[in-house]
């Protein structure tokens, strides 16, 4: 078995009530485990992929020896037309967002849109296409964590006074950043400690950036007073904001820290002004809308029954979960839904080998299907994680990775539009 067991998954919760100690023990455990899974394997390969696949880059120009990623899995470095592709490139502590263009089925080097040093590896800066022309992402300007807009016709930048979460049409949503660096700074920027600063919020801000105004702020103390989390208000975090692609909602994670943590899913739509707890219970990770009113996540009410789940909530206060447990075998990950809501792509956790399980699931047959699996170096764990975050690209044939087995970072490509056409057959 190369998945962690249900003791190791409660061992693990209960020592997080430690930090310290459970840092140092998670690492002495992986080491362990990958020593004896390693010595006691032959052939382990840096990754692999089932028949019929390669694995692309499609990238030239790339700088060999320097960390090359996109970021979060929710998504994708194309643009719509997928003549542009945007990636993080880290040379030491400095990132620089490149722009690269079609050429020739070829993406070539076109442009650095900005260097920073600061963003953190799990997110980056936050880049994402607002359209064919824009790109929106982090930065800093005058001390100060900002966002801003880049425009590739007329090669300018406009800045807004507040950083980016989410996006959806012209309206971004905003977090305390500065208190995620406090309580969970792998999505933090690490701003206090190198002097820096940004505008305050409290809870979610929804800012308009055409018009310029603060459309709507939903107060932390408002989610609080929903929630089933007894502990202090300021040791919670807000995170994961997931704009709706169906109507103006959003859904979000709320959750403590500590040995009786508890992690919530939140649904709210502004235009209605209806804020929902849909979830609430030991664990929820990572999800995406699969309808208006359903998304699939990785959640759990126990250690024992965490696992991938379909929820669907209606406008009356009701839901409905129901466990997928054919994608489970591998625990933990990151789903993506295709651009015609049939097919989610998914990945893992390193397993005890330390490789990260990349698969697809059928919605419609209720199959999974293997796409591959990449080994993931020691030196890639904690802070420094190197997950594969799947995304599509816009035509729904390609996925796109960032895989570490090379030892680097490294954006991948992989074509599965044979896989995906085999299934529907």
């Amino acid at each position: 078995m190369s998945s962690y067991n249900f003791f190791e998954r409660s061992l693990s919760r209960l020592l997080k009530s430690f930090p310290s100690i459970h840092s140092k023990a998670k690492k002495v455990y992986q080491n362990v485990n990958y020593f004896f899974s390693r010595i006691l394997s032959s052939n382990l390969k840096e990754y692999e992929l089932c028949s019929d696949l390669s694995l692309n880059d499609f990238i030239v120009n790339d700088i060999d020896k320097s960390h090359v990623f996109f970021g979060y899995y929710d998504h994708s470095p194309w643009s719509d037309n997928m003549r542009y592709l945007i990636l993080n490139t880290v040379i030491k502590d400095t990132l620089t967002l490149k722009l690269y263009e079609r050429i020739d089925g070829k993406y070539l080097f076109k442009k650095n849109i900005v260097e920073t040093s600061t963003f953190n590896f799990q997110q980056g800066i936050r880049a994402s296409w607002i359209n064919d022309n824009e790109i929106i992402f982090n930065c800093m300007h005058n001390d100060r964590l900002i966002c801003s807009i880049y425009n590739l016709k007329n090669n300018t930048k406009n800045h807004f006074p507040y950083p980016i979460q989410e996006i959806q049409n012209n309206i971004i949503f905003c977090i305390d950043y500065n208190h995620l660096d406090k309580i969970n700074k792998d999505y933090g920027y690490n701003l206090l400690s190198q002097g820096y600063y940004m505008k305050p919020i409290d809870g979610i801000v929804a800012y308009d950036i055409t018009s310029k105004d603060v459309k709507f702020s939903l107060k932390k103390e408002k989610i609080h007073k929903l929630s089933m989390i007894k502990s202090d208000i300021d040791n919670c975090e807000i995170n994961h904001i997931n704009a709706s692609p169906f109507d103006d909602s959003i859904i979000f994670i709320y959750r403590n820290k500590g040995k009786d943590s508890i992690s919530e899913i939140y649904y709210f739509s502004p235009k209605a002004n209806n804020l929902r707890r849909i979830f609430s219970g030991h664990i929820v990770s990572h999800y995406c809308w699969i309808g208006p009113t359903q998304i699939l996540a990785y959640l759990g009410e126990k250690i024992r029954n965490q696992g991938y789940y379909l929820i669907e909530f209606s406008d009356f206060n009701s839901n409905k979960i129901n466990k997928q447990h054919n994608m489970n075998e591998n625990g933990d990950g990151h789903p993506s839904v295709c651009p015609n809501n049939r097919f989610v792509v998914y990945d893992s956790y390193p397993d005890r080998k330390r490789y990260i399980h990349l698969n697809l699931y059928d919605i419609k047959n209720k199959k999974v299907i293997e796409i591959g699996r990449f080994f993931s170096p020691l030196k890639f764990s904690g802070y420094y994680r190197c997950d594969l975050h799947p995304r599509w690209s816009p035509d729904g044939k390609y996925i796109s990775i960032d895989s570490s087995h090379s030892g680097l970072r490294k954006h991948c490509m992989i074509n599965v539009s044979n896989i995906l056409k085999k299934s529907m057959n």
